[in-house]
């Protein structure tokens, strides 16, 4: 009697068994689930029992993080239970992180609408989802070697920038060769120019400062003064001129030194002007050292004086210019 109610209890087991495996479908969207790819499995039974307060609607969203303690294999996005009369769908959205099957670990749905819900009514009903085959993205694509590396993406106009650069680099060292084997003649050019303006300079003040004596005559009642301060311009002004000392010599020390010049010079203007200027310095000797009445100068012959102090200047300026 008890052999017979043990071999019936076994049978009672395995129909139960079986009748709870058959009343599960799987539906897994898409058929094929590569890794990366957000898939979906559908679990659709039927039952009596009322599992949730649907609240007028045919689904109710359940809390993901039901299954966080799975997020090794998968992600699992989105839990919704879905009902029409009594047959149930339970959709979980999950994206794969690993090849080969993800197993999910039989649950009990009552506790998981008790997790989302915080509602202890559910009733107790286990779902165990068949494995789900992940396959690789190689088998996706039909790759069956890794690919060749590739070379470094280049943004665009990255190649009309370098060469761009290349121009204006080959530019400048072809400037920096031509100067360099151009660069005696570019000192040369350069010291001439400075010495152009050194003399136009001196020029100008040699000039401004004779104007300006002339418009002062009437003030300056010694003609000794006077004549003084003419000589001291024209000494400065030829100092600078020819570069040797001037202020210190006289006239008769001046002429000598002049003469020393001639055998430089082959222009004769220079030659006339060096003699025009020890002419006018012997005029302003005789003035200045002269105790006769008639050395008194007039209006007219202060004008004179100027302006043969500034036909020299000017004759200097201009002949060594030329």
């Amino acid at each position: 009697m008890k052999l017979k109610l043990f071999f019936s209890s076994i049978f009672f087991i395995f129909l139960s068994s079986l009748v709870f495996a058959q009343s599960v479908t799987q539906i897994v969207l898409p058929n094929k689930v590569y890794i990366g790819d957000r898939a979906e499995v559908r679990l659709i039974f039927r039952s009596d029992m009322v599992m949730t307060p649907f609240d007028d609607s045919s689904s109710v969203s359940l809390d993901a993080e039901f299954f966080s303690f799975f997020a090794s294999e998968c992600a699992v996005e989105n839990v919704v239970l879905e009902h029409t009369g009594v047959e149930y769908s339970l959709v979980i959205s999950f994206v794969p992180w690993k090849t080969g099957e993800i197993d999910f670990p039989s649950f009990d749905l009552g506790s998981l609408i008790s997790f989302s819900k915080k509602n202890d009514s559910a009733p107790v009903y286990y779902i165990d989802v068949q494995p789900i085959p992940v396959l690789s993205l190689a088998e996706k694509i039909g790759a069956s070697s890794f690919c060749p590396p590739q070379p470094p993406l280049l943004m665009p106009g990255t190649i009309w920038f370098i060469a761009g650069i290349a121009v204006i680099l080959l530019f400048l060292l072809s400037l920096a060769v031509y100067t360099f084997i151009r660069l005696p003649l570019a000192i040369q050019l350069f010291r001439a120019f400075t010495n152009h303006y050194s003399m136009s300079r001196n020029s100008k003040c040699a000039l401004k400062y004779l104007r300006k004596l002339a418009k002062n005559s009437k003030k300056i009642s010694d003609d000794a003064n006077f004549c003084e301060q003419i000589q001291k311009i024209l000494r400065n002004f030829m100092e600078k001129r020819f570069a040797f000392t001037m202020t210190v010599l006289s006239t008769s020390e001046l002429e000598q030194a002049f003469s020393e010049l001639y055998s430089l010079v082959d222009d004769e203007t220079i030659k006339q002007l060096f003699d025009d200027f020890v002419g006018l310095f012997s005029r302003i000797d005789y003035i200045r050292f002269s105790c006769h009445e008639n050395t008194v100068l007039s209006e007219e012959e202060r004008e004179n004086l100027i302006k043969t102090a500034t036909t020299l200047v000017s004759g200097f300026d201009t002949a060594v210019i030329q």
